[in-house]
């Protein structure tokens, strides 16, 4: 199985190290991960969980 981290690119930075070289580095925000579909074998023919983050906009989601 397959692992990994939803995050949103914030954009690239440098770090600077003690012998005063640089590394390039990015900058990702990370905000609360939820499922928000299951897959089954029984009814997709896979097994797959769907992972969502941020905030949906208003007009998306339902008035219940």
């Amino acid at each position: 199985m397959r692992s990994g981290l939803i995050a949103q690119k914030l954009g690239m930075t440098r770090i600077f190290a003690e012998d005063g070289s640089h590394v390039p580095v990015t900058v990702l925000a990370l905000q609360n991960c939820q499922v928000v579909a299951q897959r089954t074998v029984e009814k997709d023919g896979y097994v797959a969980l769907q992972l969502g983050a941020g905030q949906a906009k208003a007009k998306n989601v339902s008035k219940s």
